[in-house]
């Protein structure tokens, strides 16, 4: 008896006809270097990877501030933070500030200010500060130190001999004193303020 005449067989020829056959079994082989080879129709989503993060090296002094000039900026942060937290119920923290200066700036790390973006941090910093010390508590929660800032502040921007000169006539003539340690708090305040509005205009 041929195939053709033998019923089974032609059943058996006709299922295997119309069933698909399954597919190949997926065989993945790692190497040691990383690498997937596969055999079979493979998937790899890419789905949960992270892009390379980006790093930027600072050149301090070349194209960003100097080690002295941060160590300048870190000392204002700090007065920043001490008198924001005697003077204000919500007070700014170190990351804070930083933040607030970055973003002056244009950056995402004071290690990447600008060399020539130096002043206006600074400038930045020190009006921030002077906000805080022209609060009407200042001089009462500050005590002995909101004397102290404004004459080291005044000092230091007083040393040409044309501004201590123009210092000396503006105490005489408008409080009647020789010396600045000779004024209350409110009239230290005006003498401060008029210092700061001189290099200002510079």
């Amino acid at each position: 008896m041929t195939d053709d005449s033998d019923p089974r067989k032609k059943i058996t020829r006709l299922f295997e006809q119309t069933v698909p056959k399954p597919a190949a079994a997926l065989s993945i082989v790692q190497s040691g270097t990383g690498n997937i080879i596969a055999f079979g129709n493979v998937s790899i989503g890419q789905e949960g990877r992270r892009a390379p993060r980006v790093t930027v090296a600072a050149h301090p002094g070349i194209d960003h501030i100097t080690e002295a000039q941060k160590a300048t900026l870190k000392q204002i942060v700090s007065d920043v933070v001490a008198t924001e937290a005697r003077l204000k119920k919500s007070p700014k923290s170190h990351g804070a500030v930083w933040s607030a200066v970055n973003k002056t700036c244009g950056v995402t790390s004071y290690h990447l200010i600008a060399l020539e973006d130096f002043d206006r941090a600074r400038g930045y910093l020190n009006s921030w500060l002077g906000r805080l010390n022209g609060m009407k508590s200042a001089p009462v929660k500050n005590g002995d130190a909101y004397r102290r800032r404004r004459y080291s502040y005044i000092k230091v921007n007083t040393k040409h001999p044309e501004d201590a000169a123009a210092l000396d006539v503006y105490i005489r003539k408008k409080f009647k004193a020789t010396s600045i340690s000779e004024l209350s708090n409110p009239e230290l305040e005006q003498a401060y303020r008029y210092v700061a509005s001189r290099k200002s205009r510079r």
